[in-house]
Parts: C-alpha cells; sequence; structure tokens
C-alpha cells in the first residue's frame, strides 16, 4: 500500500500551543519568566497566531528493516542500529515533514533584522512549540489513516548516529518543495522552523518514545525535564 496524503495547512487555532512549553524552550524549565518576558511573550504568540500558517505532509512506504540500516521504497538509509532497532517490526514506513510556513520564517527574519535578541529569542521557542504542535496534528491525522494505530515515534536526520545529510535521500521519496520547504547544500531546511523524518508503522511494533535515555546531546535545555 502506497498512501498519499497532499500537503496540508493547519488553523492556528487547531494546534496545542500551551505557554508552559514555550517557557521549557527559553529555558525555564519549570519556571515562570519574568512579568515583561511574559509580555514579550503574549505578544510575539498573538502576533505569529495571525500570520502563521503550518503545513504538513506524509507517505507510507514499504520498508525492510536491517540490522544498522532501512530500505524504504528503493532507497537504502544508513541510519545506524540504534534507530533500526526502534524501528524494527514496522511494516511500513511513514516519511514525514511539517512546517511552521514562509511566513513565520519571514516574521522570525524581520524581528532578528531589528537587532532585538530577547525578541528574537522568545519568537525562536514559538517556532519550536509550534512546530511540536504542527507534529502532534500530523501524528493525529496519521493515526486515522492506519489500520492499526500503532507506530513509533518520530526519528529524524540528525537524531542519534543518522548522518544529517541523509536528508537528501528522505525528500527524493517527497514531492519536489512539498509545503514550500527546500533543502541547503548542508541538508538543513528552509524555513528553518520544520522537521522531517521517519515514523515506523505496523501491528507489532513498539511505541517507545525517543527520550534523553537514548540521546547523546548532554547540552539541551529540554533534557532535564525528561528525566
Amino acid at each position: 500500500m502506497n498512501v498519499r496524503i497532499p500537503g496540508r495547512s493547519i488553523a492556528f487555532h487547531e494546534l496545542d500551543i500551551k505557554y508552559s512549553t514555550i517557557y521549557k524552550f527559553m529555558g525555564y524549565g519549570e519556571n515562570i519568566p519574568d512579568e515583561e518576558t511574559l509580555s514579550i511573550v503574549d505578544v510575539l504568540l498573538k502576533l505569529a497566531a495571525k500570520i502563521t500558517k503550518p503545513m504538513f505532509y506524509f507517505q507510507l512506504y514499504p520498508c525492510k528493516i536491517l540490522p544498522d540500516s532501512l530500505i524504504v521504497g528503493d532507497i537504502h538509509f544508513e541510519t545506524g542500529e540504534l534507530i533500526a532497532r526502534i524501528m524494527r517490526h514496522s511494516e511500513q514506513i511513514a516519511i514525514f515533514v511539517a512546517t511552521t510556513g514562509l511566513e513565520y520564517q519571514s516574521l522570525a527574519e524581520q524581528i532578528y533584522s531589528e537587532g532585538d535578541s530577547l525578541r528574537s529569542f522568545v519568537l525562536d521557542a514559538i517556532g519550536n512549540t509550534i512546530i511540536e504542535a504542527a507534529f502532534d496534528y500530523l501524528e493525529s491525522e496519521l493515526e486515522k489513516n492506519l489500520s492499526t494505530t500503532k507506530h513509533t515515534t518520530r526519528l529524524s536526520p540528525g537524531y542519534c548516529d543518522w548522518n544529517v545529510m541523509e536528508q537528501k535521500k528522505l525528500f527524493s521519496l517527497l514531492p519536489p518543495h512539498i509545503c514550500g520547504i527546500t533543502l541547503n547544500d548542508s541538508s538543513l531546511m528552509y524555513p528553518i522552523k520544520s522537521i522531517s523524518g521517519f515514523i515506523g508503522v505496523g501491528y507489532h511494533v513498539i511505541t517507545k518514545h525517543y527520550g534523553c535515555s537514548i540521546c547523546k546531546k548532554k547540552d539541551c535545555i529540554l533534557r532535564e525535564q525528561a528525566l
């Protein structure tokens, strides 16, 4: 089976945006920022809500899981042993992308050009929150299209030992410029607040979430909240 869901927009009000998540992306953990910062967060979130047009897309491909790599469609991905192990028992792989969109990117670039480092920092945290909420929405839509709701967590190029340059292979299985996303020579996505990757699908997959216990990144600001 090869299911294709056209890239589609998400109404901002459909996203589950939590202020607490924004604060965590800002490095506050469970703490609350000062009043001035709270005001900046509120103003920028309302502005982002007016202009942001998140989008997502996913497509299911047949797959073969090898000890330290995956074959998806006819493309061989050198994911490393850890990701291959997480994807074991997958009968299909959902290749996905999601993005905050070009409108949000333009807003971020405008504020950065004004030299306001605090507002840029806050907007970056808001963008991270939006893209996480967009993925949650994508995941719920994926589940609606599956005969089984069992699937793995998402795993992206750059995670664990999966080289980010394999992003080019991943995008070769997607329509050109899907959701307005492009790759640069370093395989980084534009708009910057975009995500892509694999989700394993099958009756016997283990729905274990990717977490700090298997991640080697020690300086992540979100690391402590998951420990």
